[in-house]
């Protein structure tokens, strides 16, 4: 049985070829790649900072929603409790009003009972008037 064998996928690695390596240039090449990933792990730094305070400014804008809604809710029920208290103020401005109303009724109710009853007295002396 004979063994087939596939090609190596990095030809250049293999032993029995050699590849010039000029250590300059790949140490420039390493040296650019430490600078790339020195940059990227700054930037992953400050990609995370920054999404820590928006998450912490997601928070706020949520409380502060939450403090604006109440604070609707709120001066909702102070205007309806001022609108009562207007009624109210009316109401007893009206009362007060019937009240002095119903004193002159009364007032001249007793004045009416007083005439009328001299007119009885008066008609008691004088029978034959109508």
């Amino acid at each position: 049985m004979q063994s087939t064998r596939h090609p190596p996928a990095f030809p250049a690695l293999l032993p029995d070829r050699a590849v010039p390596i000029n250590r300059d240039e790949l140490k420039g090449k390493l040296d650019d790649l430490l600078i790339k990933n020195a940059d990227l792990k700054t930037k992953l730094e400050q990609t995370t900072r920054l999404a820590g305070e928006a998450t912490i400014l997601k928070d706020e804008l949520d409380i502060a929603k939450e403090e604006a809604l109440t604070a609707t809710r709120s001066a909702a029920a102070t205007e309806q409790w001022r609108r009562r208290a207007e009624e109210a103020t009316e109401l007893r401005q009206r009362c007060a009003q019937l009240e002095a109303e119903n004193a002159a009724f009364i007032k001249r109710v007793e004045q009416l009972e007083q005439v009328y009853i001299i007119f009885c007295i008066y008609l008691s002396f004088y029978p034959s008037l109508p």
